[in-house]
């Protein structure tokens, strides 16, 4: 009966760990396609508005920054 308890507690701990692990590339993916689409209209809103005297805006650097901090902390944990 213990042996059936410990094998259970093991696998229920390694089911936790890669639904974690699952959770975390989702999230990833999810916030790469977001970051994706904000690039992707500002660079049509970037190109919509070249003639204009100021054409830079500063929430189109945001998916930049977004992007950066997101190689950088992968970059970390691997």
């Amino acid at each position: 009966m213990f042996y059936f308890c410990f094998v259970c507690f093991v696998l229920f701990i390694f089911v936790l760990f890669y639904f974690v692990l699952f959770c975390f590339v989702l999230f990833y993916f999810v916030l790469f396609c977001f970051i994706c689409l904000f690039c992707v209209f500002g660079l049509f809103k970037f190109t919509r508005y070249v003639q204009s005297a100021f054409p830079f805006k500063f929430w189109w650097n945001i998916p930049v920054i977004l992007m950066l901090f997101l190689v950088f902390s992968l970059n970390e944990r691997f």
